[in-house]
């Protein structure tokens, strides 16, 4: 485009409608590296407003006071406003995986059936082209650019926070007093005992104390529906917790770690033989009963752990029939557990928490 005369900047935000695998992530990352100077003066500045505590920091020729960043060394955290915040496509599972990735190839091939034949041509015959002729390709340009320029993005709304992620931190800093205190364990069971402790606090955290309220999406002023998020955030939120109390008896903790038979959610150990698996679902999850029956033992072989906890989250008024039974794929899960228990067959521990959100007493 150079060529012809078109040196705008705004280019750089149209270049995945051209070129394969250049997407969002690619997109702000380049975007970021350009304005990285800006955003360390910002940062500087919000840090001096905060009174937030800084030290010298020196890169992008010049030198910044900035806040160190408390978990990772030698580096400076930078602020960014929260206008440039866009939700992008977040894959939770296989079908997520395949949607993300279709999204922005749908785009570039919607604007190719439409547009990019007219442009192809003409870009292939530019070096050909007279000045005349390249004057009218470089204002047909320019006008896809101000076509382009005049669509309005809406910011991330943290008050409605459709990801359902800005909430979580607040929530865990609140928490973390009720957390439970426990020696290093150094046995299977006393890890085991450790982990039932953090899973029962999890359930507290949810039940009791109003994490439920993170699991559901809000309006654009707040107000909760019952719209569950996606299984992520129930995921974020056992991490937190589990970092924190991990943290303090000295436990490693891995999340989504990979052995072979795909991620399992967390584990934790003391020994290499001394683990232990978490995987934490929705009960609207459609894998539900497959993923139990399944996908959790050959976890614990290729994790070569010796226990693992089936967390599942009610986000949903469960389906009964006329007679009262519960007719969903949670009861065929329930089922399912109790024929392991009484076979005595191997299976993991199966522990189902209260997600939903039920009306104070006062409304009831």
């Amino acid at each position: 485009m150079l060529s012809i005369g078109v040196d705008e900047p705004d280019i750089i935000e149209i270049l995945p409608l051209f070129v394969d695998n250049f997407g969002p992530d690619r997109l702000s990352d380049l975007v970021s590296s350009i304005v990285h100077e800006n955003f360390c003066v910002y940062s500087s500045r919000i840090s001096g407003e905060l009174n937030a505590p800084t030290e010298e920091f020196s890169f992008d020729h010049g030198t910044y006071q900035l806040s160190r960043h408390p978990l990772l060394k030698n580096t400076p955290i930078i602020f960014i406003p929260t206008n440039f915040l866009r939700p992008l496509p977040v894959a939770t599972d296989w079908d997520e995986i395949v949607a993300a990735a279709q999204h922005n190839e749908a785009l570039r091939d919607d604007f190719n059936q439409i547009i990019f034949p007219v442009l192809q041509e003409q870009i292939s015959n530019i070096s050909e082209a007279d000045e005349n002729e390249k004057k009218e390709f470089k204002k047909e340009f320019e006008g896809l650019l101000n076509t382009y320029r005049a669509i309005e993005v809406e910011s991330y709304n943290l008050v409605q926070d459709s990801r359902g992620y800005y909430a979580v931190q607040p929530f865990i800093d609140k928490e973390i007093g009720n957390i439970p205190k426990v020696k290093n364990p150094t046995t299977h069971k006393s890890l085991l005992d450790a982990i039932k402790k953090l899973i029962q606090q999890y359930e507290r955290a949810i039940v009791d104390n109003g994490g439920n309220k993170l699991l559901y999406r809000k309006t654009e002023t707040g107000a909760l529906t019952k719209n569950p998020h996606h299984e992520d955030v129930a995921q974020i939120l056992f991490y937190l917790l589990a970092d924190q109390f991990c943290a303090a008896a000295n436990i490693p903790l891995a999340r989504e770690s990979d052995a072979g038979r795909g991620p399992v959610d967390f584990w934790v150990a003391n020994s290499y033989d001394t683990k232990v698996l978490v995987e934490i679902k929705k009960s609207t999850n459609k894998s539900l009963v497959d993923g139990f029956e399944k996908q959790v033992l050959a976890y614990e072989k290729s994790e070569n752990a010796f226990h693992s906890f089936y967390v599942v989250i009610v986000v949903k008024d469960r389906k009964q029939n006329k007679d009262g039974e519960y007719t969903d794929q949670l009861e065929q899960l329930e089922r399912k557990y109790e024929e392991r228990l009484k076979d005595k067959s191997t299976t993991p521990e199966l522990v189902i928490i209260d997600g939903l959100v039920h009306p104070s007493p006062s409304n009831l």
